[in-house]
């Protein structure tokens, strides 16, 4: 019976990316029962507090993360498997798979925070761009003009595509609910835990390399689909791998550096995140600095990113179900 269910995967990810497309998640929902990676947040941050204390060693809080980890993503990912499970006896069990899996894209959201900032813009009010930046970014935008907040919006923008969507379709498309759950859960112990600074270096160490590794494919594929969205798809998908390193990720720098090829300007460079300066090249010297122009030309990219998305999963609800 699972294999059939299997076979109506790319139907449930068209539902449930229209889902978050068209409603997003409620704010009166959010405001009442929160978010279900606010509930992961929230076990994470329990064991976080129970056993990150700066008196342990270095070996210490690097067994004590990875523990953090285990007693997190698996419990997590366990009752995911379960409840598909169960929903494997339900003749429309598909659709409440959907909805289920609906919450954990990021489409809407990122599409409105890009958005606000563009808006922002547009009213020359850099305060209130700056107020919506920070939102999807944790550099400090303190006395930053339009081209550091047009590309940090750029930058975020091609990682959380990345991030917010490619990856959780990706990883939903292999293993269905507990597919997405077990990203989700591993990218919030990242965001949470992740940072390389005094608190979080050890104890975050596992996590972080375990994100690494699970967003590695969606990185690049996300690259690729970008690429494909060019007049010259090979040659923007050469540029990417080149500069792709510039980025201290080994995945934020694949579709940062598509959407500085494509746009024609400079990204990266060194910045200030969370107290911390991090020095890393900049991709496309010599070009010019984004402005609100190559900021509205991104988001365009991502809603044709999107329209491409919904071509492949259609190709691939047709293919599966007359195959």
């Amino acid at each position: 019976m699972y294999s059939e269910i299997y076979f109506m995967v790319p139907l449930i990810l068209l539902i449930a990316l229209t889902l978050d497309i068209v409603i997003g998640w409620p704010e009166k929902v959010y405001e009442n029962i929160g978010h279900p990676v606010t509930w992961i947040g929230k076990v994470i941050s329990y064991f976080e507090h129970l056993l990150n204390k700066k008196e342990y060693s270095k070996k210490s809080l690097k067994l004590l993360g990875t523990l953090t980890f285990f007693l997190t993503v698996f419990p997590i990912t366990a009752i995911a498997f379960l409840i598909e499970q169960m929903l494997l006896n339900f003749y429309y069990g598909f659709v409440i798979q959907a909805l289920l899996i609906w919450p954990f894209l990021a489409t809407k959201s990122l599409y409105t925070h890009v958005k606000d900032v563009v808006d922002s813009l547009d009213k020359k009010d850099l305060i209130a761009s700056r107020a919506a930046l920070s939102k999807i970014v944790g550099r400090d935008l303190t006395n930053s003009n339009e081209n550091t907040i047009c590309g940090g919006a750029i930058e975020s923008l091609s990682e959380n595509t990345s991030d917010g969507i490619i990856a959780p379709l990706f990883w939903a498309f292999l293993f269905g609910l507990p597919g997405i759950v077990f990203y989700k859960a591993i990218n919030t112990l990242d965001s949470m835990v992740g940072y390389k600074n005094n608190k979080f270096l050890d104890f975050g160490w596992f996590s972080a390399n375990v994100d690494d590794f699970v967003n590695w494919v969606p990185a690049r594929l996300s690259s690729i689909l970008f690429c494909a969205l060019t007049l010259k798809p090979i040659k923007t998908f050469l540029f990417s791998l080149k500069n792709a390193k510039a980025s201290t990720s080994p995945n934020a720098g694949w579709p940062q550096a598509t959407f500085a090829y494509i746009l024609g300007i400079s990204l990266l460079g060194p910045k200030r995140s969370k107290g911390i300066l991090i020095e890393q090249p900049t991709i496309n010297v010599g070009h010019p600095l984004p402005n609100k122009e190559n900021l509205s030309t991104a988001l365009k990219y991502y809603i044709y990113l999107i329209i491409q998305i919904y071509v492949i999963l259609f190709a691939l609800n047709f293919w599966f179900m007359n195959g």
